[in-house]
Parts: C-alpha cells; structure tokens; sequence
C-alpha cells in the first residue's frame, strides 16, 4: 500500500514540475485599494511618482510562457477577452529575487 501510495505521489509531483496542472487563465480582482505616492519606474529607467489604484488591474490574465520555470500571465482586454494590440498590458509573474508572483506593468 505504502509503495503504491509513495509511487502516485513521486507521478504527480513530477507532472507539477513540468506545469501540467497550470491554470491556462485566471481572474483577478486586487480590491479598491488606491496607493497615493508610489515611486514607478519608467522604461526610461527613472522613477516617477504615480497613483496607483489597483483595481485597474483587475480583469483576467492568460498564460502567456514562463519565468524561472514558473507561468508568465498576461493581462486581457476587458471588453473582449483578447490580448492588448497598441498596449502593453500588466503580467504577473514569479519574481526571484522576493520569491512571489509580482505584477508588472509599463507606464507611459
């Protein structure tokens, strides 16, 4: 029993490692939380003070590749449910150096 029991653990784990269970999209919602003098990097590479109200983020993110081994997801449309075109929309993904997912975006 044991045997069966440690070999059906040791196949899924290793379905887990090659992402097999990842969620191909998932839905957001951050809340109506707004952070007032945020310091936002531009792609300029200078930091800017922005409000940032995190419910703009809400929508839902599609897997779009991955990052350290982990899924990439990109943020949708919210009318349409289709990736952005002139934008470029939020990701979340795994950030190694903190070690949780962080969402990233491009700030004009």
């Amino acid at each position: 029993n044991l045997l069966v029991f440690v070999a059906g653990m040791i196949y899924i784990s290793v379905l887990q490692n090659e992402g097999y269970f990842q969620c191909s999209s998932i839905t957001v919602t951050f809340g109506e939380d707004i952070w007032e003098h945020a310091w936002v990097p531009t792609p300029d590479g200078q930091l800017k003070r922005r409000i940032l109200v995190y419910s703009y983020f809400n929508g839902v993110y599609k897997q779009n590749g991955t990052h350290a081994g982990r899924p990439v997801y990109q943020e949708m449309r919210k009318s349409s449910v289709s990736p952005f075109v002139t934008i470029i929309g939020a990701e979340i993904k795994y950030c190694t150096e903190e070690v949780i997912l962080s969402l990233a975006t491009t700030f004009p």
